[in-house]
């Protein structure tokens, strides 16, 4: 008879993983997609903050081109605290005098502020026939302004 050598049941050394060092794995993984989370909802946060600014930044320009455009004047000074004016004609669709095409446009520009999150706008009177627009908003009450003459 032949003598067969069988391997034994236990080697010294077995090939493989433990489970401490699978978990140990899977615990870093884990992390690192965790991470990866993290990252990405403040990238998310950065993007909306960005947006609105860009939005806040052509609010700005829009009301200072409105007020170019139509000669500009006292009839566009709008306090933050101020309700938005009234329109009293529709001025698309009408010839509009100096005062009613002001409270038109301070109209649509004070809804289109109000889509920003708690925003307000503003125009005020900078003195010397110069005119300054803001728009404060979100949570911190950021403010941009932009000094004009028209």
């Amino acid at each position: 008879m032949t003598n067969i050598a069988h391997p034994p049941a236990c080697p010294a050394r077995a090939k493989g993983f433990t489970l401490i060092e699978v978990l140990a794995a899977v615990a870093l993984l884990a992390l690192g997609v965790l991470s990866l989370g993290v990252l990405q909802q403040q990238v998310l946060q950065r993007n909306f903050a960005a947006l609105h600014e860009s939005q806040a930044w052509f609010l700005l320009q829009d009301i200072a081109e409105r007020m170019r455009a139509s000669g500009g004047g006292s009839a566009y000074l709008l306090a933050y605290a101020a309700p938005a004016p009234t329109p009293t004609q529709n001025c698309l669709s009408q010839i509009c005098n100096a005062e009613s095409l002001a409270r038109w446009d301070l109209a649509a520009w004070r809804a289109q502020v109000e889509e920003l999150p708690e925003a307000q706008g503003q125009v005020s009177s900078a003195g010397a026939g110069f005119y300054t627009v803001a728009i404060r908003y979100g949570a911190a009450q950021r403010e941009l302004s932009l000094r004009f003459e028209p």
